[in-house]
């Protein structure tokens, strides 16, 4: 590589995208038909506002729109300009001169600045552009929200988002291992930022390295033989998930372990809402939301830390009472309708309508209306109306509990 090649500021202005179909995965954030694809199709634009997390290309993608348009632009930046930058910009509009305003941050946008903002919203003075990395439903003034498009921005699935960057990264004229590219995307989880830093690095400080040493002192590489694709990867998941399934802590705190070393955290996230769901179910009605608080935490914290709120859980669900009986329910209820799909009787059906009696939906009692809010009644199709899919877990605890109330309340006139 050449001396020229590896000047910071060369690198910089190399690797950024020259236009909009530059862009890494242009036609995944802006499919065919979209709100996008239409404004540039058509040269015109319309107020709108990119959601989505940290480094999925919102802003840039906002810079090349209006760069393809070839449109002049002001922009703020909620977290470093005041109100007086933002009443110096908007005070440049009226009903003649239309201007383009870029706010960055939106979420940040105090109470001031939004009102401010939604008086040259409805007068029509502005187009607005702006983003925010949260839910914009609870963050933007919904008189604001209304007169934006909202336009969702994703991160990029890992195994497409390689083999993209690994092809941008040759036509800029740079040739990295495929192996160098999917440790760039893995360690950066996908976020454009963090991933232009380590080519930034890698650029300056490792052209002169071999692949293990650039592997090595640019990620702190593990001695892990993990493959994230390979069937180990898929062998720990596995007996991650059996050894919770056999109440193991310390077998599934080693699994979770080996995990870890990936730095790929959604099949550890998916596996851990499987195994509340499917192998402690209602032996312990609590733990989907304790999984669901762990992995919000997991998530928010980000790695390191995110071994703890796992850990927690982890150690949770393999000493948590367990009960298949509510998978066991659903795909017997599943393998029935496969064969056989019986119609629900009648007085069960709707009856929200004028003619509803004249189609003999008739006769439904309101168990509301009864002692214990419960009325002998038949609720399943006529030919499997003694059937039973939910078979209790004479084990759990919880669920003898559950039994026992409504068998007491059922057989109370027996």
């Amino acid at each position: 590589m050449s001396k020229n090649k590896i000047n910071k500021e060369y690198i910089r202005e190399n690797l950024n995208p020259k236009n909009i179909n530059d862009m890494i995965g242009f036609d995944f954030l802006f499919p065919k038909n979209s709100i996008v694809d239409k404004m540039i199709s058509k040269n015109q634009i319309i107020s709108t506002l990119f959601f989505g997390p940290p480094g999925c290309g919102k802003s840039l993608s906002i810079r090349m729109i209006l760069k393809k348009l070839n449109l002049d632009y002001f922009e703020f930046n909620s977290t470093t300009d005041n109100k007086n930058d933002l009443v110096s910009i908007l005070e440049k509009s009226n009903k003649t001169n239309k201007l383009i305003v870029v706010i960055e941050e939106m979420h940040r946008l105090n109470k001031d600045k939004q009102d401010l903002l939604l008086y040259y919203l409805e007068e029509e003075l502005i187009y607005l552009f702006a983003t925010t990395t949260e839910n914009p439903f609870f963050v933007v003034n919904p008189a604001i929200r209304s007169r934006l498009h909202l336009y969702e921005m994703k991160k990029i699935d890992e195994s497409l988002l390689i083999n993209l960057v690994y092809d941008y990264l040759k036509t800029k004229g740079y040739q990295f291992s495929l192996k160098i590219v999917e440790e760039i995307v893995y360690k950066s989880n996908c976020d454009f930022r963090q991933i232009f830093l380590y080519i930034n690095i890698l650029l300056s400080l490792y052209d002169d390295n071999n692949e293990d040493e650039i592997l090595e002192g640019l990620f702190n590489f593990s001695n892990s033989n993990i493959d994230r694709n390979g069937s180990n990867f898929y062998n720990l998941l596995s007996a991650f998930h059996k050894s919770i399934r056999g109440s193991d802590p310390h077998a599934s705190i080693y699994y979770l372990a080996k995990l870890l070393q990936t730095n790929n955290l959604l099949p550890i996230f998916r596996r851990l809402y499987a195994i509340a769901y499917e192998d402690i179910g209602i032996a312990n009605p609590k733990i989907g939301a304790n999984v669901h608080a762990a992995i919000v935490a997991a998530q928010t914290i980000g790695m390191p830390e995110a071994r703890i709120p796992l850990a927690s859980i982890t150690i949770e669900l393999a000493l948590s009472p367990k009960s298949n009986s509510c998978i066991s329910a659903i795909d017997d209820a599943m393998n029935l309708i496969k064969n056989h799909d019986y119609d629900p009787p009648s007085h069960i059906c709707d009856n929200h309508y004028k003619n509803a009696k004249n189609l003999n939906v008739v006769g439904y009692k309101y168990p509301h209306n009864y002692i214990n809010n419960w009325v002998e009644q038949q609720y399943l199709p006529n030919k499997i109306k003694s059937y039973n899919f939910y078979k209790h877990n004479k084990y759990s605890l919880y669920e003898n509990k559950l039994n026992e109330y409504w068998n007491k309340i059922k057989n109370r006139g027996n």
